[in-house]
């Protein structure tokens, strides 16, 4: 046991240090991020710490649980709210997921090293580092495997007090993301079987779900008295076949859609160039991509019957079990599937790959220099992720329009654009002043968009541009 704490602990501290080292050179500062930003600093500035909602989704009116926004003030409140206290707080957090894959990969194959390598391809995923900063889905994977941990030891292990912890990380799903949806008949499962055995469980049921309410209590005292009118409008969102759409046909389903998505969490782009939401572009994808997944998955399948026949354990057969049972209600759900609606299927990835190689490579050394092998084109993946600080950037242009000292006239060609500048500028931009009494007009873009030319002003002599990898503004004194 001690050796296990040991190897948990150096699993952590890699996987820590991995996620500051790719935030640190790649620092998002997007819609989303800087509306939770500017929502708890309102909170904080106001003294009121009653959420009973989020705000308002960058798509659909409607608006988010409050749990991640609690989150989100102890982390304010803890790193002296600075803009990337829930960016830390969701390293710290995530940083713990390699520890539950080594966990279950153990449980699976009963090897250590192979397991340890079932860790490290979790950390070293460009996919994983990529969800480094603050965003609701980017706790997902954590708090999606410790349900799956959790429902496995209570069912195979025989370990009731799990039954609390699959409950109240369910709950914390909830508040998170719709994600939690294809987990749900699982869940149906776990209450029909605790129920059933209520003279073991009826405790531990009672005290979870009294903390489960209390998790949920802010939102469901509003929705309660709103008659669930955000539940509803929400629903009515996912539901609109206008504005969701069937993406990802069934045999694209079946043949690319998961090996395309095993083969970014490896590589991202590396050997294949098929960006994530081009589902109808899957003719493209080489089919040795698919050929290797759905090899892998034969092979689990294989030894995982060997396993249930011989009584070896019972984890690997009901591991794909749930893996295939998730997939096929996730095809229920007929919305577009980008990669972040499916980090819940992220800790699969590294314990089929491994489970199946460990099974099928006896040899140590061979098998141990093709998990080395993958690890190392995970490093290179994300090494090859270009490296960008959106906060400074937008905070150069910022700083240029503070150093004007004139009346500013701002537009953006982007209400993203709009709302990262009024971070640092705290006022309404597009509106800042009238454009007919400004001594500047600037108009602030994407840099691959040519800020001069939308400008419609192209007097490069009397023009000044900031530009940087993603952004540009130009700056245009107005002639009166």
């Amino acid at each position: 046991m001690k050796k296990l704490w040991k190897i948990f602990a150096l699993l952590y501290i890699i996987s820590f240090l991995t996620r500051i080292f790719y935030f640190i050179n790649h620092v998002p500062f997007a819609q989303d991020q800087i509306r939770d930003v500017l929502f708890i600093r309102e909170i904080i500035s106001n003294g009121k710490y009653f959420i009973p909602f989020g705000p308002s989704t960058s798509v659909g009116n409607f608006f988010l649980p409050p749990l991640y926004y609690y989150f989100q003030l102890l982390s304010h409140i803890i790193f002296f709210n600075k803009f990337y206290a829930m960016d830390l707080f969701v390293i710290l957090i995530e940083s713990l997921t390699p520890l539950m894959i080594f966990f279950v990969t153990h449980k699976l194959t009963k090897k250590i090293i192979p397991s340890i390598f079932s860790g490290l391809i979790y950390i070293f995923s460009p996919m994983v580092l990529i969800a480094s900063y603050a965003w609701n889905p980017n706790l997902i994977p954590f708090f999606s495997t410790l349900f799956l941990v959790s429902v496995l030891v209570y069912f195979i292990d025989k370990k009731k007090h799990y039954l609390g912890s699959a409950l109240i990380s369910f709950v914390v799903l909830i508040n998170l993301h719709f994600q939690w949806f294809v987990l749900l008949p699982l869940l149906l499962i776990l209450l029909f079987h605790s129920l059933k055995n209520l003279k073991i469980t009826w405790k531990i049921l009672v005290f979870s779900s009294i903390f489960c309410i209390m998790l949920m209590s802010p939102y469901l005292f509003v929705e309660f008295q709103s008659k669930f009118g955000n539940s509803t409008t929400a629903m009515e969102f996912l539901n609109n076949k206008e504005l969701v759409f069937e993406r990802v046909r069934i045999p694209a389903y079946i043949s690319v859609f998961f090996p395309n998505f095993f083969h970014r969490f490896l590589f991202n782009n590396l050997f294949i160039n098929n960006w994530e939401f081009q589902y109808e572009n899957f003719g493209g994808t080489l089919i040795i991509n698919s050929i290797l997944f759905w090899l892998i998955i034969l092979i689990y399948f294989k030894y995982a019957l060997k396993d249930l026949k011989k009584k070896n354990s019972l984890y690997p057969a009901i591991y794909i079990t749930i893996f295939t049972f998730m997939s096929l209600f996730l095809r229920l759900y007929k919305g577009d599937k980008p990669d972040y609606y499916l980090y819940v299927f992220m800790q699969f990835m590294p314990i089929l790959l491994v489970y199946s190689i460990s099974n099928i490579v006896r040899k140590h050394i061979v098998r141990n220099s093709i998990f080395i092998f993958i690890i190392s084109l995970e490093i290179i993946s994300f090494l090859k992720i270009p490296s960008y600080n959106a906060y400074n950037l937008f905070k150069d242009i910022a700083d240029e329009v503070k150093q004007l000292d004139s009346k500013v006239y701002i537009e953006t060609t982007n209400q993203e654009l709009d709302l990262s500048l009024k971070y640092f500028l705290l006022d309404d931009l597009t509106s800042s002043s009238d454009i007919n009494t400004a001594d500047y007009y600037v108009l602030v873009c994407y840099t691959n968009e040519n800020c001069s030319t939308k400008s419609g002003k192209n007097d490069e002599m009397s023009n000044k541009v900031v530009s940087n990898k993603l952004y540009s503004a130009v700056f245009i004194p107005i002639n009166k």
